[in-house]
């Protein structure tokens, strides 16, 4: 989850607006107004929103298409005059094709084969054009957890004066890793502010075109997120329109009406640089609307007093766009299963591979890293602090450790975490290119005949060992099983466990708290995720929050997330039952009245 918090640098003498009077742009800073710093990365906001750059732009575009097109059909043109004289010169009238001629039309004085030649060449320059457009939209920089690693052992170097910094090498427009779409949002916002009569272009203008797009733009992604953001927490397109044209209009109209221009606000500017750090944070190749639409939220004035009205705290805002997150994720996992399925021949030849390799591990095994590739696995919210003490631990020289917590705590679920890591590649150097292959005790325990379990997992562990890249798990193992792991002291052996095994014993022990407030939430939407995928139904904000405080008022040894999953799974299945499409508060209420006897409106009051 982004945190919203970055330190501006701010040009004294244009305040951050990037230009004078709002007319001649500022000597001082280039025009940039204001930045924030990621290490020696500065991102600033220089896409220009004024009325005449938007033309001049959209003419571009316009041109553009217009010479892609022509470009294009010569090339294809080419290619048919080609055919043509082939069919002319290389294909006898009974079929056969003469090789010479086919092999040596380049040398041919033609006016057809000369056309060809002159389409072949209006492709490459429409090739040229067209990576010289992507070059101009970088996308955003993300960086692998072992990048990150080598990022901060940098030494910051950050100029004293805004003229230094106009020439920084490091300087990064955000707004060239913009998608394209929302870029023309913006444009419309500045639109809605000339309408308007706005000197500024504010969030509340940006949110305007985002939840009533106008109708070239009426079926973009970035919409449809904001709408469902505001489906999640129970806010429909009737409530929040109204309020928020009513709000723009009592605002005063500074634009003069000759010759007006407005400019970007400060607080639109933080909110844009602040759009791409959580595109950064979430993983995206181009700053979408979900990533835009909390620091729109934080950062406009406006918006902030409908926030209140509508009780949306800063929490209850990148909770809802975690959820969006989560659920984009789970998105990109079905597909990936889809795509997974129909590889059926080379998951069997790798199938076959491995049972030749480690016929042991491939029977008593199952990969995790695999399944997770596969996208058989669902959304995993993690853990940042129990995976950071992982990573600090291996980075040691500790190739075994035991994740220690409560049931509940989401031990093993950090395993899991750690595996969609090391698929992304985005773990320390001594863990990338690993498999977790998680360790079946009761299938080893009854298979292999008479011999004793711990002779059974030391030659499972020797094969783990030779095989070199496997990562073995084991879900709460036992002090005689440890005691046999931890003879192979270059195994890579991670388990979990939740009784307190001898000092002598314990080797690098991981603790897992409970989750915090805010993880808690995250883990309930991901799985709120599937129980919509399998059971047709609705959450909003509300219903998880309700079953999350429900599930706080256990006795005393259950686990809050385990009883708030349960609360969330028997309301989908009795919503299902039902045909009650929508999860609320009150559907919450009464799957928890119907188990426990008390009143669902006195569950409402009490949490």
């Amino acid at each position: 989850m982004p945190n919203l918090s970055s330190q501006f640098v701010i040009c004294p003498k244009c305040n951050g607006r990037g230009r004078i009077n709002d007319k001649l742009i500022c000597n001082e800073c280039g025009g940039i107004g204001l930045g924030t710093f990621i290490k020696n990365d500065f991102l600033y906001w220089g896409y220009d929103l004024t009325p005449a750059k938007i033309i001049v732009r959209q003419s571009r575009r316009i041109f553009d298409a217009i010479v892609l097109t022509l470009l294009t059909a010569t090339g294809a043109g080419g290619f048919v005059s080609l055919l043509l004289w082939l069919g002319a010169n290389a294909v006898a009238p009974n079929g056969q094709m003469y090789l010479g001629q086919l092999l040596t039309f380049w040398r041919e004085q033609d006016a057809k084969i000369l056309f060809f030649w002159a389409g072949l060449l209006c492709l490459l320059f429409a090739y040229v054009r067209l990576r010289r457009a992507q070059e101009r939209f970088r996308p955003v920089k993300l960086l692998k957890y072992w990048q990150w690693q080598k990022l901060q052992k940098q030494v910051q170097r950050v100029p004293n004066n805004w003229r230094e910094l106009r020439s920084l090498r490091t300087n990064f427009d955000v707004a060239q890793s913009f998608d394209k779409v929302l870029l023309t949002i913006l444009e419309q916002a500045c639109v809605l502010a000339v309408v308007h009569g706005h000197r500024e272009i504010l969030p509340a203008h940006v949110l305007d075109v985002l939840l009533e797009p106008p109708a070239k733009l009426r079926k973009n992604k970035h919409s449809r997120a904001v709408t469902e953001f505001f489906t999640r927490l129970d806010i429909y397109h009737g409530k929040i329109v109204p309020k928020l044209k009513s709000a723009m209009e009592s605002l005063e109209k500074t634009l003069p009406e000759t010759y007006g221009t407005p400019v970007v606000s400060l607080e639109l500017k933080k909110a844009l640089i602040e759009g791409y750090v959580a595109a950064r944070s979430n993983g995206h190749q181009r700053v979408v609307g979900q990533d835009v639409i909390a620091p729109l939220l934080i950062y406009g004035q406006l918006l902030q007093r409908l926030c209140d009205e509508f009780s949306l705290t800063p929490a209850r805002i990148e909770h809802t766009v975690a959820w969006l997150n989560a659920a984009e994720i789970a998105a990109r996992k079905k597909l990936r299963r889809y795509r997974r399925q129909r590889q059926r021949l080379y998951k069997r030849m790798q199938r076959a591979t491995n049972a030749v390799a480690t016929p042991l591990l491939n029977h008593f095994c199952t990969d995790i890293t695999d399944a997770i590739r596969a996208g058989r696995l669902g959304v995993h919210i993690e853990r940042p602090a129990a995976l950071e003490k992982i990573f600090t631990a291996v980075s040691e020289g500790n190739r075994q450790l035991i994740l220690a917590g409560e049931r509940g705590s989401g031990r093993y679920e950090t395993i899991e975490a750690l595996a969609e890591r090391i698929v992304n590649d985005d773990v320390p150097a001594a863990l990338r290119n690993k498999k977790i292959l998680v360790l079946d005790v009761d299938k080893l325990t009854a298979e292999g005949g008479e011999m004793p379990l711990e002779k059974k997992f030391l030659v499972v562990i020797n094969e783990a060992l030779i095989a070199g890249d496997i990562i073995l798990t084991i879900r709460d193992i036992s002090e005689e099983l440890w005691r046999a792991a931890a003879q192979a002291q270059k195994l890579f052996f991670f388990t979990t466990a939740t009784e307190k095994f001898s000092p002598a014993l314990a080797g690098c022990i991981i603790e897992v708290a409970q989750p915090n407030q805010d993880e808690l939430f995250l883990i309930l939407a991901a799985q709120a995720i599937a129980f919509e995928e399998e059971y047709t139904v609705l959450f909003n904000y509300e219903a998880l929050a309700t079953a999350a405080r429900a599930a706080g008022e256990r006795q005393e040894g259950e686990s809050v997330l385990n009883g708030a999953i349960e609360i969330l799974k028997t309301t989908a299945q009795q919503a299902a039952a039902t045909a009650e499409k929508k999860i609320s508060a009150p559907t919450v209420a009464k799957a928890i009245s119907q188990k426990t006897g008390v009143p669902y409106t006195k569950i409402l009051k009490a949490v």
